[in-house]
């Protein structure tokens, strides 16, 4: 039962997090210079699941670039790529846009959330 719920309750427990970290980081970003954030941003992914970038202003419009160090597993068929964008103003004027990225692969989260469900329950049964 928990295998077949948990990946739409998951997913959507995960946008909500990324959404919410997009504004609270966009929010203390705001008014800051290009190499205060870019630096913040880099420590910020390295100590989280969500990823931060300064999205580059080349892109086509119907393109996603996504920086390195995304982890995901691309031979899966249940991963899914969350993104949030948010555009924040430099202490110069410019405007630039941060990217948020998320990556989950719903089905092994669930089946391994699943398996330690077990687990414990095994535990609690043979302790009794």
């Amino acid at each position: 039962l928990v295998f077949f719920i948990f990946p739409k309750t998951y997913l959507e427990t995960r946008k909500e997090e990324v959404y919410n970290k997009a504004n609270e980081i966009s929010s203390i970003m705001n008014g800051k210079e290009i190499k205060y954030i870019e630096q913040t941003l880099e420590l910020y992914s390295k100590s989280s699941e969500i990823k931060a970038f300064i999205k580059e202003r080349n892109n086509n419009n119907n393109e996603i670039q996504i920086k390195d160090n995304i982890d995901t597993n691309l031979e899966s068929n249940s991963n899914s790529l969350i993104i949030e964008e948010r555009e924040i103003k430099l202490n110069d004027g410019k405007k630039i846009n941060l990217q948020f990225v998320s990556t989950a692969d719903m089905q092994r989260d669930a089946k391994d959330l699943s398996l330690k469900f077990i687990t414990l329950c095994n535990y609690y049964v043979n302790i009794m």
